[in-house]
């Protein structure tokens, strides 16, 4: 027993290949030997196809021809895998019809044995050829008319009065035509009235002196295959056009007869529309040549930030002079100072033209917006709102709410004073407090206020400096009434309260007496005392004194208005 390896390549010229020939495995029909490898290939010439027929095919059989094998490839893609013995007839009917190239493509064969089968097998022979390809069958290369085949090609051809397009597939109709110059004439769809061609393109220039202007009568039926927004034109048609370019096309579909229309010349008019957003004055659909008209801009609109009206002349050209635009009031933006709270909700598309809104809030949660939160850009380019009022909205400070129900911090307008002397007091405001004058009444330091703490030992305040005291004035009170038993004073000005063993302390003056109210659900607190005065610390069996918040709102109400005021003057000047 031996065994013996034969390799057979074939490389063929790729230029100027056979039309025909044999190809089979080698040692055909006396058999193939064990571990043969065999490669062989053709490409057709342009407009042709190249096929293998498969006279004899005897190999051995294996699971999915995994053993001896023919495999079959065209530029890359597999044909077909053969392998065992396959009857003349079988090979005809469903093996060759697949072994064919594209037009101008190329047919790849390789065989292959191993050593696994001891049985002799003849091989395959099989018959090559190119055949000239109809591209007139071939969908892709299909001619809108006719279609004429020859041998490695094909060519496209027209009806009569047809000609080919620049695709060298496609029968058109050209029927430009420039009639300029000519003051009235015919126009029509190609065969009018009979069907008009497929894949037709038509271009008619009319013009005409710039001082007329052209008008169309479409005859009667317009018959042109309607696209789902194709209308109907309107007869006569005044065009307002010294110019006129009318184009039309058809598709490879339908059976429909087209158009035709006359053209003639008239004088041009000027239209009753001058500028969008305007009125005219007088009213008419249109104008002659040396008409004036007074033209109005809509409310909200000017042609200048001073002029919404001005007279203008139609001219023989159809057109007004002088011409302007009426654009919208442009309010701008809201001005608003930058360290104002109060700001502008942006939108995706701001606008700030007539009518448009823009929405104003607060940028902290200790503010709410006292007024109307949308203003619209009036026609005088001021932003009003829902009231016509032109002052903006205002942020005044949330007072009474905190933001804690729990025990601790629940206070968060308390401030403590550490020097001159140890004391408290009361936000009113985000720039006021009130507390006791014995407790910042000194010559010769300005208190420190400590905020946002609810420890007075915690380093971790804020400090907030004194820009002004201002003392209550007046004595109608400073009038007092000793009390049986107590070595202090009382007045009217002031009430008591406490608990058993609870009360302010020592150090506590000018701290605060809050009360909480309901209010549809909420707990607003009011300031109603500060601390003024009590028993010392260890004798908690008197009451503390405060001095009555509701004898001083209207004082304190009074004085910040006219220290702002003062203020305002002050940075102007």
């Amino acid at each position: 027993i031996f065994s013996f390896l034969v390799v057979v390549v074939l490389f063929c010229p790729w230029v100027s290949p056979s039309l025909l020939g044999w190809v089979e495995s080698p040692g055909y029909p006396r058999g193939y030997p064990s571990h043969t490898r065999f490669n062989w290939s053709r490409c057709a010439p342009e407009g042709h196809t190249l096929s293998i027929q498969l006279m004899h095919l005897d190999l051995e059989d294996s699971y999915q021809c995994e053993n001896d094998a023919v495999k079959v490839t065209s530029n890359g893609n597999l044909i077909s895998v053969l392998c065992g013995k396959k009857p003349f007839e079988e090979l005809q009917s469903s093996v060759n019809p697949q072994l064919r190239s594209r037009p101008g493509g190329c047919l790849y064969l390789s065989f292959h044995s191993d050593y696994s089968d001891h049985h002799r097998h003849a091989g395959f022979r099989g018959f090559y050829t190119t055949q000239d390809y109809d591209e007139c069958e071939d969908p892709e290369n299909s001619c809108t008319q006719f279609c004429h085949n020859y041998i490695g090609g094909y060519y496209c051809s027209c009806h009569h009065g047809y000609h080919l397009d620049r695709d060298n597939h496609t029968c058109t109709v050209s029927c430009t035509e420039d009639l300029s110059g000519q003051s009235s004439g015919q126009v029509s769809s190609p065969s009018w009235p009979g069907l008009y061609p497929e894949n037709s393109r038509c271009e008619f220039s009319l013009s005409v002196d710039p001082e007329l202007q052209l008008q169309l009568h479409f005859s009667q039926p317009f018959d042109v295959e309607q696209s789902p927004d194709g209308e109907s034109p309107t007869s006569p048609l005044f065009t307002h056009s010294h110019q006129v370019k009318i184009l039309f096309e058809s598709d490879g579909y339908g059976t429909n007869s087209g158009f035709s229309l006359s053209f003639q010349t008239k004088d041009k008019v000027c239209l009753g529309t001058v500028s969008p957003h305007s009125k005219t004055e007088p009213l008419k659909a249109e104008f002659r040549r040396g008409q004036v008209v007074t033209v109005t801009c809509d409310t909200g609109h000017f042609v200048n930030i001073v002029t919404k009206e001005y007279e203008t002349t139609c001219q023989s050209t159809g057109d007004w002079t002088p011409h302007y635009i009426c654009q919208a009031v442009n309010c701008g933006r809201p001005d608003i100072p930058k360290d104002d709270i109060l700001v502008v909700v942006e939108s995706e598309k701001p606008n700030t033209l007539y009518k448009s809104q823009v929405k104003f809030n607060c940028s902290s949660p200790y503010y709410t917006l006292e007024g109307d939160d949308t203003y619209t850009c009036g026609p005088n380019g001021e932003w009003l709102s829902t009231g016509n009022d032109v002052e903006l909205p205002k942020c005044i400070e949330v007072c009474g709410m905190p933001q804690t129900s729990s025990a601790t911090g629940q206070i968060p307008w308390y401030l403590l004073i550490k020097e001159p002397n140890r004391g408290g007091a009361s936000l009113i405001n985000d720039r006021w407090a009130v507390t006791a004058a014995h407790v910042v009444d000194h010559d010769e330091f300005e208190p420190l206020w400590y905020g946002g703490i609810v420890d007075g030992r915690s380093k971790d305040a804020v400090e907030l400096q004194t820009e002004k005291i201002i003392i209550h004035p007046s004595d109608m009170f400073q009038k007092c009434q000793a009390t049986p038993g107590v070595n202090m004073q009382y007045t009217q000005n002031m009430f008591c309260a406490g608990d058993d063993g609870k009360d302010s302390c020592e150090k506590d003056s000018g701290g605060p007496y809050f009360v909480p109210t309901l209010d549809a659900g909420l707990r607003p607190f009011r300031l109603m005392g500060i601390v003024s005065w009590g028993a010392s610390c260890d004798q908690r069996q008197h009451k503390g004194y405060y001095t009555k918040v509701e004898n001083y709102v209207q004082w304190i109400r009074d004085t910040i208005e006219a220290t702002e005021e003062s203020l305002k003057q002050q940075e102007s000047e």
